[in-house]
């Protein structure tokens, strides 16, 4: 959703398929797994103080979803622009 609002919807849905590729090789049986799998300890961390650092849900939507990218120019001015 990020890509499509910024003008670089070829990235983001390459980046999408990457990572779905990625996250079927992690789930593959693997001997290493129980060396990089986070411990019960530390998804508890993570669960309790990620909210608090970085905020709600529609907070994060906002700031990390909806957000422009760096240099990005609305879609709406990218229009008008080319006339």
């Amino acid at each position: 959703l990020k890509g499509v609002l910024n003008g670089v919807a070829p990235q983001a849905v390459k980046g999408m398929r990457e990572s779905i590729s990625m996250y079927r090789a992690f789930l593959r049986e693997d001997p290493y797994r129980p060396y990089y799998a986070l411990t019960d300890e530390a998804q508890d961390y993570i669960r309790r103080y990620d909210t608090g650092i970085r905020g709600g849900l529609l907070g994060r939507l906002r700031r990390e979803v909806f957000a422009r990218l760096p240099g990005q120019e609305p879609t709406a001015q990218k229009a008008n622009s080319s006339d």
